[in-house]
């Protein structure tokens, strides 16, 4: 009789302890459920993300160019049309940053893949170990192919390589861009955009304006990588003859004043986005050339600090505002955005991935 009791007792006490258990893992499970639905936005859920607080990133050189560590928040007094603004945080240049790697790969670079593969594959390497890498592509479809989600380096163990594709039409760089500056905005910390492109630029309901536009609104650099002398597709509008392709020496078949037009065009918008950001712009006649200059642009990273403040005034929605960073640090010089434009919260779609 004792012995039932005892076994009775037992299986009620087990029963008690497994009951409560699984009442506290539910509950943690539910916590965790509500934290995730609130960190990733789900594929069709729209972000809201304000945007008065703004966000500079800062390189600072010496009087030879040569990056100057060791600096702290009082070193900096931000003006903003003028009128000084307390520095709400500060990051230094070892802060880990996330970076997107845009890759060009329409048809005009097939030729090139393999290089440029070996390329990106170098640039992940030269990144901190806690930086983190979103590798993606572009062609002539209006979306954004998100080869990599954000992946710390440390943790990268793929090896990137692109495919040769058979799509002979426009290259959608300003749907491309458009995309990459919303996925970046739905990531928080010190971010940059990597973009390669040989410089053909077309767009779906987007085009060169509204992109300079929401990189104003951005608080991500961005740094462009543009191949060859001048874009080597045809025109949209035109299909060059063989007789104008021998006649002015150009794929695009253009007399002289026309293509410098082109060129112009290009460089606008590519240091556009550089200027606008804080970042930088680089032209290379070879692909070969990627390397140096992606390690550079790596480098630039390494030696980023990060300051932000929220308006003394309260802003108005596309209004425009003059930057400037002062250094009270002598025998110094400081290179970062020179305007921010305030825009309403942002609407984020997740892209195609």
């Amino acid at each position: 009789m004792l012995q039932q009791v005892l076994l009775w007792w037992w299986h009620t006490a087990l029963c008690y302890v497994v009951r409560m258990i699984n009442k506290k893992l539910n509950i943690i499970a539910v916590i965790l459920l509500l934290l995730s639905a609130s960190i990733t936005p789900a594929q069709d859920e729209t972000v809201k993300v304000e945007t008065d607080l703004v966000t500079l990133p800062v390189f600072v050189s010496d009087k030879d160019g040569r990056f100057v560590s060791g600096l702290k928040a009082s070193d900096f007094e931000i003006l903003e049309n003028g009128k000084p603004q307390e520095t709400a945080f500060f990051e230094t240049a070892e802060v880990p940053v996330t970076v997107l790697l845009l890759i060009d790969v329409s048809g005009s670079m097939n030729d090139h893949l393999s290089t440029l593969a070996s390329a990106a594959n170098k640039f992940v390497q030269s990144l901190a170990p806690e930086d983190q890498i979103i590798v993606a592509t572009f062609r002539d479809k209006a979306h954004l192919d998100i080869l990599c989600p954000p992946t710390k380096k440390h943790s990268f163990t793929q090896t990137i390589f692109f495919k040769k594709t058979n799509d002979d039409w426009l290259t959608m760089t300003f749907n491309a861009v458009d995309k990459s500056i919303d996925y970046m905005a739905r990531l928080p910390g010190r971010k940059a955009i990597v973009m390669f492109s040989d410089g053909e630029l077309y767009g779906k309901g987007v085009s060169a304006k509204s992109n300079l536009n929401k990189a104003e609104e951005s608080d991500a650099v961005i740094y462009t990588v543009r191949f060859g002398e001048y874009p080597k597709a045809q025109r949209w509008y035109t299909k060059p003859s063989v007789e104008d392709i021998d006649r002015y020496g150009n794929s695009l078949g253009l007399p002289p004043n026309e293509l410098k037009k082109v060129i112009a065009e290009v460089k606008s918008y590519m240091n556009g986005l550089a200027d606008k950001t804080g970042g930088g712009a680089v032209e290379i006649g070879e692909v070969s050339l990627l390397v140096p200059a992606f390690q550079q642009i790596s480098l630039d990273l390494k030696r980023m600090y990060r300051l932000g403040y929220y308006p003394q005034v309260p802003p108005k929605s596309g209004e425009r505002r003059k930057i400037r960073l002062l250094m009270k640090a002598p025998g110094t010089s400081v290179r970062t955005r020179k305007e921010v434009v305030f825009g309403t919260p942002l609407k984020i779609q997740k892209p195609n991935q």
